[in-house]
């Protein structure tokens, strides 16, 4: 339709045939009849800026977007680890490691997507972390941050309620006790305590 054309019944190759199609055109010309068409030189206009110009920072934030799964926590930073230590975490969270089944995933062909440790299962984020054979090693960790948690809060009530006041310093020294009987009586495995001190991993084995 040109900007001197006061119908668009020219814009088509036959006319509208009575009823829907009639009807449609109808809605069509008041659409157009509304809008305002001003004559100036076409440009195009980038809409994810407000200034309308591209930016490879924008298109950026799209792909990223597209690309890794939004989380509601934020992320945390542990700064008495390296940063890769924390990167790595971070992937474990929203499962961005490249494990063999997220390379598969991605259409790219591989021989196995077998757990190259167990291989017993699928070697993903879940597994490789959670379900494999090594990962009863993180058992072990688990309750030695239970440990932790259980002896600041022996710490708390004693600071509250006891007459001599403890040290700050004994408390490693509990989750070290209270962490080794804790998997002692709770294991299958027989260990002294100068196993456990040299090697908490035996209790797994």
């Amino acid at each position: 339709m040109k900007l001197n054309d006061f119908s668009i019944d020219n814009s088509f190759r036959r006319k509208a045939r009575s009823g829907v199609e009639e009807s449609q055109l109808g809605d069509l010309s008041e659409f157009i009849s509304a809008a305002t068409l001003t004559p100036i030189a076409n440009s195009h206009v980038w809409s994810l800026e407000n200034s309308g110009e591209f930016s490879v920072a924008s298109i950026r934030m799209v792909i990223d977007g597209k690309r890794f799964p939004g989380v509601n926590s934020l992320t945390r930073w542990v700064k008495s680890v390296p940063i890769k230590v924390n990167i790595i975490a971070w992937k474990i969270k929203i499962d961005a490691l490249l494990t063999r089944f997220n390379i598969s995933r991605r259409g790219i062909e591989i021989d196995s997507i077998a757990c190259p440790i167990c291989n017993s299962g699928v070697d993903s984020t879940s597994h490789l972390f959670f379900q494999c054979s090594l990962a009863n090693l993180k058992a072990v960790f688990e309750g030695v941050f239970y440990g932790l948690w259980w002896s600041i809060w022996i710490f708390r009530n004693k600071l509250l309620f006891d007459k001599e006041a403890p040290t700050q310093a004994m408390i490693f020294d509990n989750i070290v006790s209270i962490s080794f009987y804790w998997c002692k009586f709770r294991s299958k495995a027989s260990f002294k305590w100068n196993d456990w001190l040299k090697n908490p991993y035996l209790v797994v084995v």
